[in-house]
C-alpha cells in the first residue's frame, strides 16, 4: 500500500513539474516576438506588456492544468489615456489580471475579469472569423487595438498564436459584464 501512494506521489510530481518547468520568460519573449510581427506599429505597447509580464512573473501565478493546459491572454492599451494597460490572462482554472496606469511602473494584480466575457469566449474558442465580424459591426471608437495569444503547453512543448484586433462592444449583449 505505502509503495502505491509513493509511486502515485512520484507521478503526479513528475506530471506537474513538466508544467511549472517552463520557460515562462522565454515563451513572454516569443508573443514579444510574434505581437511585432503581427502588429509591427504597436512597438511602445508590445514593449510595455512584455514588461509587465516580466515584472508581475504572471505566466508562474497560473494555477495550470497538468498535463496539458491552454492559456489565453488579453492585452488593451486605452488610447483615451495613453499610460494605462490591461492584461488578463486564463484559464479553465485561474484568471489573474494587471491594471496599470503609469506605464507598468506601478500594478494591481486581482482574480478579477477585465475584458468582457463575450470576448473572452471568442478567444477561448480562437474563433478568427466571428472576432473580426464583431470588431467591423461593433467597434468602439476611438478603437484601441487588443492583442489575443493562445498558449497551447503539451508537457514540455508549448504552441504560441497570436491575434490583433480592434476592441469591440454591443451594449444589449455585453452591458456591464466584465464587472463579475
Amino acid at each position: 500500500m505505502k509503495t502505491k501512494i509513493i509511486i502515485l506521489f512520484s507521478l503526479l510530481a513528475l506530471t506537474m513539474g513538466e508544467l511549472s518547468g517552463q520557460n515562462w520568460s522565454k515563451i513572454s519573449k516569443e508573443i514579444k516576438e510574434k505581437q511585432l510581427a503581427i502588429e509591427p506599429l504597436a512597438n511602445r505597447d508590445i514593449n510595455c506588456y512584455y514588461k509587465l509580464r516580466e515584472k508581475t512573473n504572471i505566466l508562474n501565478e497560473m494555477k495550470l492544468n497538468h498535463p496539458i493546459d491552454t492559456i489565453f491572454i488579453l492585452q488593451i492599451h486605452r488610447e483615451v489615456d495613453l499610460s494605462s494597460s490591461y492584461l488578463m490572462i486564463w484559464n479553465k482554472n485561474d484568471t489573474l489580471s494587471i491594471n496599470s496606469e503609469d506605464f507598468g511602473k506601478t500594478f494591481q494584480i486581482t482574480n478579477q475579469q477585465t475584458f468582457i466575457s463575450y470576448m473572452m469566449k471568442l478567444v477561448a474558442d480562437w474563433n478568427l472569423d466571428e472576432i473580426k465580424k464583431e470588431e467591423l459591426t461593433n467597434g468602439i471608437r476611438p478603437s484601441d487595438g487588443i492583442f489575443a495569444t493562445r498558449i497551447i503547453v503539451n508537457s514540455k512543448k508549448c504552441q504560441i498564436d497570436c491575434l490583433y484586433f480592434k476592441n469591440f462592444f454591443n451594449m444589449q449583449r455585453d452591458g456591464m459584464d466584465f464587472c463579475k
